[in-house]
């Protein structure tokens, strides 16, 4: 499977464009694994940038949810916790 994601595309961590395809297509761990090692030979290092990416992604989703008032008060407080 390829992806080519104009939309998003942004300088930075490449990683924070995967991220973004992880998150959106809510895949499995295994497939998580798999793709981290189709971009790399050390799994480790890549795999906690991945992660901490993924954590920034969810947060621009709070983000645009509060901002545009899409979810209330308490439902954007529970998903910042449970981050």
């Amino acid at each position: 499977m390829s992806f080519i994601d104009f939309g998003e595309v942004r300088l930075g961590s490449p990683w924070f464009d995967i991220a973004a395809v992880v998150e959106s297509l809510n895949i499995y761990r295994q497939q998580v694994e798999a793709l981290v090692k189709g971009y790399t030979k050390r799994d480790d290092v890549h795999k906690s940038l991945l992660d901490k990416m993924r954590k920034k992604w969810k947060l621009r989703g709070i983000i645009v949810l509060a901002v545009s008032k899409s979810a209330d008060e308490s439902s954007v407080r529970k998903m910042l916790s449970d981050l």
